[in-house]
């Protein structure tokens, strides 16, 4: 037998094309980053006549060359290969799998075993890793980068049938160790500046909040939310590609930006969530009345407002970056970011419940499938079952508590923020904790922390989609349980989803005395509990 024991490398959010090159440079000890040192661009074309509502349209993130890259720095070549269905393509595997070199294709999904039967129809093709071939000839191990994600083995004439395409790997030339990190940093911001991204991400912001710009989201056929996604991860794997200089370049002045980064990309992350949550909801509510058509507009100014926050960040990122390339010193923007926010729990001593009954407004739960109910955690119709709660209402996780509101049918149980203030205990405190989740995506915004004195920070709010098992902002998840949905007649039924909460523990300033937080104008964020500490 002919096998490559190749593991998958494939970071969260990690794309199938980036995962196939990450996985081959692992295997031959090389790095990948620099693929991504081109992934900063925004640009927005002129409208198309007679299709002023098709707004993703008008979107332009530039292509990045990732095989150009990979060669340019990490020395690794991708030679691609045009042939399709034929015999030919196991002689090249069994030459390149004898030299140590796995081989990629695209492969058309419907014929791998394991997709579900009711998605064949679609013959979509992704990558695929061929890391070897048995030892009569008859089975090709593959590694299905998009669905299966491990070595498997496909009959050889299931394979020639299925794949299309194939890409050939050498070695030809050592990684760089020498990169002048502050020009490519300065192409980057120099392509920004001239293509006048951020003046075109605030008209961008000016689109999203017209709705007479979303005929065409509202019907199906559009893909805003795809385009705002993809804008989310460029900005999330510069960041990566910031570390890479930072761990293997000596690049540390670039540690805070990277951290900005991250924020910057989770701020993106946040407006996909609200704007595909907003077209959503306007699709199921059909023709619009006055109400529905009311709702609709203050989403899409939200979303507006919010897109023109991050043009802000995104042009005091570069203004500080051409700073930095210059060797000029950068004011300290930590507070922007995600960074040294998240607050040590171990020796806590003292721990007082804030009292939230004031400002329930939402209700996740309820107690059984089978009843018609006005409970919705999501504008979706999707609840939380109350079994498996614990029966316990102060709950203890890693050196967090909290007074769990013991949910009762029918009566609210959770605040969805909409920029509530809430007035705290004065006094000083370590740090204050939040249970909580996100619905329609991971949220990211700010919650605003005001003390007695005047002082007033701004720190993130963080909270994973409801449905995921593992958190996306690095909260615990403290439960896990069964949910239900509504059908069109309100009726909940059984749903296949689990719903998870999760907490986290923010530091707050232990020598001032707190006054009160201000909670983001964000619906899609749910707290369940809130508890100061010291």
């Amino acid at each position: 037998m002919l096998y490559l024991d190749i593991k998958l490398e494939q970071p969260q959010e990690m794309f199938c094309e980036e995962a196939l090159l990450a996985t081959v440079s692992f295997w031959l000890k090389r790095r990948y980053d620099m693929i991504f040192s081109r992934f900063w661009s925004f640009g927005l074309l002129p409208a198309a006549p007679n299709n002023s509502s098709a707004i993703f349209d008008r979107i332009f993130i530039e292509d990045n060359d990732y095989a150009s890259l990979l060669e340019q720095y990490h020395g690794i070549q991708l030679t691609f290969m045009g042939i399709e269905g034929v015999e030919d393509i196991i002689g090249i595997a069994y030459r390149e799998l004898k030299k140590g070199f796995p081989i990629a294709v695209n492969f058309n999904n419907k014929y791998y075993p394991w997709t579900p039967e009711n998605t064949k129809g679609e013959s979509l093709y992704y990558p695929c890793l061929v890391t070897g071939i048995s030892d009569d000839n008859e089975g090709i191990y593959c590694i299905d980068i998009h669905d299966f994600k491990k070595p498997a083995i496909i009959p050889k004439d299931v394979f020639i049938k299925a794949y299309k395409d194939c890409v050939t790997f050498s070695i030809v030339d050592d990684e760089k160790n020498d990169i002048d990190w502050r020009a490519v940093i300065k192409s980057n911001t120099s392509s920004l500046l001239e293509n006048n991204s951020f003046e075109s991400i605030r008209e961008f912001s000016k689109l999203i909040a017209n709705p007479d710009n979303y005929a065409l989201e509202i019907s199906g056929n559009g893909n805003l939310g795809e385009k705002i996604k993809y804008t989310y991860h460029s900005r999330y794997f510069f960041s990566h590609f910031f570390t890479y200089l930072i761990n293997y370049h000596n690049a540390h002045v670039l540690s805070e930006c990277r951290d900005r980064f991250i924020f910057l990309s989770n701020q993106w992350l946040s407006l996909w969530g609200l704007v595909t949550a907003t077209v959503y909801r306007q699709k199921l509510n059909g023709a619009m009345d006055v109400t529905s058509q009311g709702s609709f507009i203050r989403k899409l100014e939200t979303a507006s407002a919010k897109l023109c926050n991050i043009a802000d960040i995104e042009q005091s990122l570069c203004d500080d970056l051409i700073k930095i390339i210059e060797g000029r010193s950068v004011s300290s923007q930590v507070a922007d970011s995600s960074a040294n926010i998240t607050a040590q729990t171990d020796g806590l001593q003292e721990y007082r419940f804030v009292d939230i009954s004031g400002f329930l407004n939402n209700e996740g739960f309820y107690s059984d499938i089978g009843e018609y109910t006005e409970a919705s955690l999501t504008s979706t119709g999707q609840v939380f079952l109350t079994h498996g709660l614990p029966s316990d209402d102060i709950w203890n996780f890693q050196g967090m508590r909290f007074k769990f509101p013991q949910p009762v049918d029918n009566k609210t149980d959770n605040i969805s923020c909409a920029g509530q203030k809430i007035n705290l205990e004065n006094g000083c405190f370590s740090c204050i904790m939040l249970m909580g989740c996100a619905e329609w995506g991971h949220y990211s915004e700010l919650l605003e922390i005001r003390y007695l004195d005047g002082t007033v920070s701004h720190v993130p709010l963080e909270f994973t989609d409801w449905t995921y098992p593992e958190s996306h902002f690095g909260e615990i998840v403290v439960w896990e349980g069964m949910c239900a949905e509504k059908d069109r007649d309100g009726v909940l039924r059984s749903s296949m989803l689990k719903g998870h909460l999760y907490a986290r523990a923010l530091n707050l300033n232990p020598i001032r005395q707190l006054d009160y937080i201000r909670l983001p104008d964000c619906s899609n964020i749910h707290l369940f509990a809130i508890t100061l500490a010291k």
